[in-house]
């Protein structure tokens, strides 16, 4: 008798790595919303909505086509919505990648100065609608600090890998 084999949704791609915290991340898309935003957060930072919103501190950095309404700090605290300054010199006719690069720090005192990169790539939008309703893909690759020093040949390319995101 096989067991079942399920890969993580998109938002569960935003969980830590065992020991580690989310401590700020980009992420450029088409669209968002904010149902899908408040779950990545939370997951990112374990934080609910409220905390995040008591906190006070931005942990996620959004840029996505400009023809979609703005999410607020109220909608989605510790997530900004970044707008282009100046619409008629944007650098591109339509944001169309999916990317996020998040950065983790250890959580243990005697773990400080440790960190984790995740690089995530998805074929769908940064909404509720591609976790529930759609048949998307998700890549992710994480490299941690203590793997830099003796990197094998896997390490480096997931460092080239997020240096070209």
């Amino acid at each position: 008798m096989s067991k079942d084999f399920r890969l993580p949704s998109l938002a569960q791609h935003f969980d830590p790595p065992d020991g580690y915290v989310g401590h700020f991340g980009w992420m450029a898309g088409f669209s968002a919303d904010a149902a899908f935003m408040n779950d990545a957060a939370e997951r990112f930072t374990s934080h609910t909505k409220a905390q995040r919103a008591s906190l006070g501190r931005i942990t996620l950095a959004l840029f996505l086509d400009p023809h979609n309404p703005p999410l607020s700090l109220t909608a989605v605290p510790g997530v900004a919505h970044l707008p282009f300054a100046d619409l008629k010199s944007k650098p591109c006719r339509l944001i169309h990648a999916k990317v996020a690069v998040l950065g983790f720090r250890c959580m243990g005192a005697e773990q400080q100065g440790k960190w984790c990169v995740r690089l995530l790539v998805s074929t769908g939008n940064w909404t509720r609608q591609t976790v529930e309703e759609s048949l998307d893909l998700a890549w992710a690759v994480d490299v941690c600090s203590d793997s830099i020093a003796q990197a094998d040949d896997t390490t480096k390319a997931a460092c080239a890998d997020i240096k070209a995101a």
